[in-house]
């Protein structure tokens, strides 16, 4: 979502800090601090740390990496009565992509990314594609795939969803406006900026300049949108974030060579190497690790081409 919320994959660890992001400590050699639950705050680009502060006070703020930070898509229960915790933030209530593995926790969301992919391909299997179940169904399912780092399924689902709404329902029913709205979330491409000092907050990606390898932003986005204060910024293209999942075409790879025009979703950012691991919408093609400036964001999706048996 815009407005400082960023959506990730649950191993992704780059959130924007504004608000503060619930995150759980990992793989670190202060080992008293893994499993530990806090607000992610304050990120350092130079040093590519995030300030978090924990849900247990007894507990000191610390600098941590963010490769030893998981977002926290489950919040265990917190203590009751006068220790219950102080949240500074609310959490959001429309990403989940795994269901809970615990009684003891809470999701987000009223279901799984798994719970909707069955509920829409059984509505296809019993009422078909151009069902009112399975139109609403897509636009539901196609907000899950996007906070599941799978931005090129949940754009071609809704676009889908969309043109057999306007086809079967009419361009002015209710379902119709829904897929519309849904198809404002998933279609812009969503940014943070990396060097310390830059504006900090959610962008989106609005071009690209080749001759000087930079992506023209605009923002910071908050909600609701004041697009008459947000500004206009040509960034390198090694210095901006993408949000996991944004729909991505590899280019000027050599040693690579077969995997140029290829389109995939950008799903982790590693902080250690800098590359992004892209996952392939060819499902014949292995997942690759590549260099940012080898990859520019896809605006448009083409025609999905029809492979044979």
């Amino acid at each position: 979502e815009s407005g400082g919320t960023l959506t990730i994959s649950r191993k992704q660890c780059i959130p924007v800090a504004t608000p503060a992001v619930p995150v759980i400590c990992v793989d670190l050699k202060t080992a008293k601090l893994n499993g530990k639950l806090g607000d992610a705050t304050g990120y350092d680009g130079s040093s590519q740390r995030y300030k978090v502060y924990f849900d247990d006070k007894s507990l000191k703020p610390a600098c941590i990496k963010r490769v030893n930070l998981r977002v926290a898509l489950e919040i265990p229960d917190g203590p009751s009565g006068d220790q219950k915790r102080d949240r500074r933030y609310e959490p959001a209530t429309k990403a989940s992509n795994k269901t809970s593995t615990s009684s003891k926790s809470k999701v987000f969301s009223g279901g799984g990314l798994d719970i909707h992919e069955k509920k829409y391909h059984q509505s296809v299997e019993q009422h078909g594609a151009d069902s009112r179940p399975a139109i609403s169904n897509a636009s539901i399912l196609s907000v899950f795939l996007l906070t599941s780092g799978r931005g090129l399924e949940a754009q071609r689902l809704i676009n889908d969803a969309l043109s057999r709404s306007k086809r079967i329902m009419g361009p002015n029913h209710n379902l119709t406006y829904e897929c519309e709205s849904v198809l404002e979330k998933v279609k812009p491409r969503r940014c943070s900026m990396i060097p310390y000092g830059c504006p900090q907050g959610m962008f989106h990606v609005i071009g690209v300049e080749e001759l000087s390898s930079s992506y023209i932003i605009q923002g910071p986005v908050e909600e609701p949108r004041r697009e008459d204060e947000e500004k206009t910024l040509k960034v390198p293209i090694e210095d901006i974030l993408l949000i996991a999942g944004t729909p991505v075409i590899c280019c000027g790879l050599k040693n690579a060579a077969h995997l140029n025009g290829k389109i995939g979703d950008a799903r982790k950012h590693n902080g250690k190497t800098l590359r992004y691991e892209v996952y392939f919408e060819d499902k014949k093609l292995k997942t690759a690790s590549i260099r940012p400036i080898n990859l520019r964001v896809l605006f448009e999706l083409p025609e999905k081409r029809q492979t044979a048996d």
